[in-house]
């Protein structure tokens, strides 16, 4: 078993130290997208920063040498403990990201509005990269977004989707209803019914 577990860590950072380094440097541009989003949102009141923390230590997140010869250092360390747990307890599958507003921890002090704040700024900072990379906008799904924020972060996001092709589920429909361009659908037994835009879709 363990000439067979140095085999599988090998390819584990030869693949794994290409995508941390992938992974620093996209957090880096998520992060720029996403505070320039959160500030934007709360009028400049909220300042968010995201943290990638990898499950290694490395010096330089653009040298592919050293993350992979850290990725191998840790993983002797704990093969015995990874033996015993039958587990690989390093690797990219075990990296995290870190949100702070304001300098706190938002998954510890973030109330649920901030937190849906949070994921927003992700969501609109993504479709912004692709546009960016690719010219073209995605497709925006958005799953019961609105309903921890408030009014003005609700006016923030309609703002923002303007232009956009965008799926929203939702049961508060009246800060969607002054755009346009937007159809109406309520999912009611199983089946998809269209309601006119001037009609309340609760009914």
């Amino acid at each position: 078993l363990i000439p067979t577990i140095d085999i599988w860590n090998q390819r584990l950072c030869e693949y794994g130290a290409r995508l941390v380094m992938y992974r620093d440097s996209f957090s880096k541009l998520l992060e720029k997208y996403c505070c320039q989003n959160m500030l934007d949102l709360t009028s400049g009141a909220e300042r968010l920063e995201i943290t990638y923390v990898p499950s290694v230590r490395y010096k330089d997140p653009l040298d592919i040498k050293d993350i992979k010869e850290s990725f191998l250092k840790r993983m002797e360390e704990l093969k015995t403990a990874e033996l015993a747990r039958g587990q690989a307890l390093t690797g990219p599958h075990r990296d995290d990201l870190e949100f702070y507003i304001n300098g706190n921890n938002a998954k510890v002090f973030a109330s649920q509005g901030q937190q849906r704040s949070v994921v927003l700024c992700i969501k609109i900072a993504m479709v912004d990269i692709i546009k960016d990379r690719t010219g073209e906008y995605p497709v925006l799904l958005l799953d019961d977004i609105m309903s921890e924020l408030d009014k003005s972060r609700q006016a923030y996001l309609t703002e923002r989707i303007k232009g956009k092709q965008t799926i929203i589920t939702c049961t508060e429909t009246a800060h969607l209803r002054k755009s346009k361009r937007v159809s109406f659908f309520k999912v009611e037994n199983g089946r998809f019914i269209e309601k006119p835009a001037l009609q309340t879709i609760n009914k």
